[in-house]
Formats: C-alpha cells, structure tokens, sequence
C-alpha cells in the first residue's frame, strides 16, 4: 500500500470519528482503494464527502480524541543498531 505523507487509508477504519478544524464530527462510512467516504457533520446516518488520505491530513482531519496521539503516524524505531520506519495502529498502556 502506497503511503501518502506518512497517513493513507490503512490508516482509518470505519466507524472512525474524524474532527475537521471547526470542530464538526464525520464518521468513516467506507473505505475504497485511496479514498475514505465521511459522513455529513454531524450526522452519522448521511453519506457526505470524501478524500483521499493525503487531502484529510491536508484539509487538517483529526481522529477524535487524537491530542498527542501518534495513531496512523509513521515513526522510525532503532532495534540492535539498526532502524525502521513502522505505521503506528494502537496504543498500549
């Protein structure tokens, strides 16, 4: 799977809550190849909008609850010397 700026659509599921800078709510309704099909706001019944990966990370869409988080992020880790580029998916505690 292509990324694109480090989040692409592996990086949502549906049923993903997603906050644009308004601070209205969508919803992940689907997800097809490179593009995520969002909800109206607010209204999680509606079909509404969609995006490419790069154009929800562009138009500044943050999952809900997201402050800090490093979820759909690539990162680099060094294990025994050498390093790795890996997309977070999950926290743990």
């Amino acid at each position: 799977m292509e990324l694109i700026h480090g989040m692409n659509t592996a990086s949502y599921c549906i049923g993903d809550i997603l906050i644009d800078g308004d601070g209205d709510e969508y919803m992940v309704l689907a997800i097809c190849d490179k593009i995520v099909f969002l909800s109206l706001a607010d209204d999680f019944t509606s079909s509404g909008v969609f995006y490419t990966g790069e154009e929800l990370k562009e138009y500044g869409y943050k999952f809900k609850g997201q402050k800090g988080s490093l979820i759909g992020e690539e990162i680099t880790i060094k294990r025994k010397g050498k390093s790795y580029k890996v997309k977070v998916t999950e926290e743990l505690e």
